[in-house]
């Protein structure tokens, strides 16, 4: 089992403060969102987005030619067609298909970095190995549409499998009564995050359920709001998940009209915007 905690990167997003202020009981979900549906539909995207955009690079390129008079074959730029493709994968190995629990802004600085750095690779190649076989223009060009369109995609996608139930993962929420309510009730406000709660209960050892006995079959995530001295090492012993989410010393903010996120690995919950 995989301990995570979300002190361990300061840039996942955090809950409104809104939620925060009314939290109630736990929010039923509609049903489970069928497995593996999203990440098939982001990873297609992302293979028809780098398609277009190494297209759209090439009649670029060739509207160009009466100011850069240089032939345009085929070998200049089927190389860096069939090389894109190969982007996704990375993108899978950065853990962006489906990516739960990375927020908008984690993700539009995975997808930027990687991006950038693949591309990058592809014109290093190309210097070193083929001694400029491909077209630079349309490779910069084709960089350059990527880095654009594919966090746009990226977005888009989310919010349409959001809106048709397609998005999320379930998840068990764990910790005292308060805070677990205070939680569910923040996850339900930020779909995007792809956490869904779909029971709650006491951690094991705190007057909660047996001990080994997860609380839903089938859900391998629990997001843990700990009392306390609780560690992660007596989580990892006790929970019988595959992957746990500590949230350690968190106290939600004065209500300000924006997002939380995490400020650093000490100092809890903040406003990020107008606080």
């Amino acid at each position: 089992m995989t301990v995570h905690s979300l002190d361990e990167d300061a840039s996942t997003p955090a809950l409104a403060p809104d939620s925060l202020a009314s939290a109630g009981g736990l929010v039923k979900p509609c049903g489970r969102p069928p497995r593996g549906v999203a990440g098939a539909v982001l990873f297609l995207g992302d293979l028809l987005v780098l398609a277009a955009a190494v297209f759209l690079a090439v009649l670029f390129r060739m509207q160009l030619r009466w100011l850069l008079p240089i032939e345009i074959s085929p070998e200049s730029f089927v190389g860096v067609a069939v090389s894109a493709t190969f982007l996704p994968l990375v993108f899978a190995a950065a853990g962006l298909y489906p990516g739960y629990g990375q927020g908008t802004v984690e993700r539009l600085r995975k997808r930027v970095i990687v991006t950038a750095l693949w591309f990058g690779m592809m014109i290093l190649f190309d210097r070193l190995a083929q001694d400029g076989q491909w077209s630079r223009g349309i490779l910069l060009a084709a960089a350059v549409i990527s880095l654009i369109a594919l966090p746009l995609w990226d977005a888009a996608a989310r919010g349409i499998l959001i809106r048709r139930g397609w998005w999320g993962e379930p998840v068990v929420v764990l910790g005292s009564a308060k805070r677990r309510a205070m939680l569910v009730k923040a996850l339900a406000g930020l779909p995007d995050l792809g956490w869904v709660p779909v029971a709650e209960g006491e951690i094991p050892g705190q007057d909660g359920p047996e001990h080994g006995k997860p609380l839903a079959a089938g859900v391998a995530v629990a997001v843990v709001v700990p009392e306390g001295g609780l560690g992660v090492s007596s989580l990892a012993d006790h929970l019988p998940y595959r992957r746990v989410v500590l949230v350690p010393r968190w106290t939600p903010c004065r209500a300000c009209g924006s997002r939380c996120a995490i400020s650093g690995p000490t100092s809890g919950w903040r406003c990020s915007a107008t606080c």
